[in-house]
């Protein structure tokens, strides 16, 4: 996804499918670190509506953690539009959602 020309993130045009919030707690944290090559592989129930999914960024040239943001992902909305894929999943073989 890009951003539009004011700089915002994620872009606008983008609403339906993610949104940030400041809604909180989150079931699901994702850290990323310069290793994961831009993508996380996590599972979530592509059920969970609305899905909410804090986002951390690991430096280890600064040695720490710092938050991204937190977002409200639309999951089936991302995986229509190529976002994230469906796949099967330990608690049920037709929800699973990878989300790259």
């Amino acid at each position: 996804m890009t951003h539009d020309e004011s700089g915002s993130l994620p872009d606008p045009s983008f609403s339906l499918l993610v949104s940030r919030t400041n809604y909180g707690p989150v079931d699901h944290e994702w850290t990323a670190n310069d290793d994961d090559a831009g993508e996380h592989h996590g599972a979530i129930n592509a059920n969970e509506v609305p899905c909410f999914v804090a986002l951390y960024w690991q430096s280890k040239r600064a040695g720490q953690t710092i938050h991204v943001g937190t977002y409200k992902l639309n999951l089936r909305r991302l995986a229509k539009a190529g976002f994230a894929r469906d796949f099967p999943a330990q608690w049920d073989p037709k929800l699973g959602i990878h989300v790259t």
